[in-house]
């Protein structure tokens, strides 16, 4: 049987600026992202038992933590629907690692229960309503809703705007082999008694590589002391031929590097798998408009 099914990208941040936090504990950004063809994919069988089954790499790994915390189950509340039928989910990205990966199979679920369930909602109540899967839940939705482009997320993450199709370009994603914990990350960041928030500088039609060479990850030093694995895993981005330009994406410790083209990308990737670690190399989702952000 052919189950309705869905892909879910991973997010990249080219730039994620971060402010002090607000009296009610979150912290104002500014975030640029892209999403390459990697991630999870997610199917749902609407007549099914209600249940979450696992497959991929990191499927046995995920199905270790409580399914009630799982955002593919959130997806039911924030759509005013109880839980009701089977979903799969094939894992292949790490776990808590920076490229809001648990977000967008979220934002999948959301997506695939409003189509199954012919539940009416508009793309932009998608987006609306996706906040509450966290701060990258609303572009997230979008990028999966437009097929990817340059996004940009402000205040909480629930302002964004359209910044475009994006070049044709290719990635290497890579992952150290470890977990870093986003409220630790957050509070090495607090303690350093962060500045106000700085806007980005990107404009459309901008060059990726700009980007990154113009803005910063501000929660990367916080990182970097979490797991200095994240360090070493830079540089070895870098040495490969073909790398323009490599950051940390996120709170991490998944990095990231631009390639001049994708047979380079694949040629690092290959290189960094020898080393034992999680990479993979694609190019980027070029997105189109919508009518979704300003």
């Amino acid at each position: 049987m052919n189950l309705p099914t869905i892909f879910a990208p991973i997010k990249i941040n080219l730039a994620l600026h971060v402010g002090p936090p607000k009296p009610d504990g979150y912290h104002p950004v500014d975030t640029l992202c892209v999403f390459p063809a990697i991630g999870d994919i997610l199917s749902y069988d609407p007549e099914g038992d209600m249940a979450l089954d696992f497959g991929g790499r990191y499927g046995a790994e995920l199905a270790e933590h409580a399914l009630a915390s799982n955002l593919v189950f959130k997806a039911f509340a924030l759509l005013d629907e109880l839980p009701r039928g089977r979903f799969f989910l094939m894992k292949e990205t790490p776990i808590a690692s920076g490229v809001g990966a648990g977000t967008a199979d979220g934002a999948a679920a959301m997506l695939l229960l409003n189509d199954v369930l012919e539940l009416g909602f508009s793309a932009h109540e998608l987006v609306e309503r996706s906040l509450g899967l966290g701060a990258d839940g609303p572009v997230c939705m979008a990028s999966q809703i437009s097929g990817g482009g340059l996004w940009r997320a402000e205040r909480i993450g629930e302002r964004l705007t359209w910044m475009g199709q994006v070049e044709p370009q290719a990635i290497v994603v890579a992952n150290p082999g470890m977990a870093v914990s986003t409220g630790r990350v957050f509070r090495r960041f607090d303690a350093d008694a962060p500045a106000v928030l700085s806007p980005t500088a990107a404009s459309r039609g901008q060059k990726l590589t700009a980007i990154v060479a113009e803005s910063r990850n501000d929660l990367e030093a916080s990182a970097l002391a979490e797991a200095r694995e994240i360090a070493a895993l830079k540089q070895r981005l870098a040495e490969q031929p073909g790398a323009q330009v490599v950051r940390m994406s996120g709170s991490g410790a998944t990095c990231y590097a631009l390639h001049t083209s994708l047979s380079s990308a694949e040629r690092a990737c290959r290189v960094l798998e020898a080393d034992g670690l999680w990479a993979q190399a694609a190019p980027l989702l070029s997105g189109q408009a919508t009518g979704l952000g300003s």
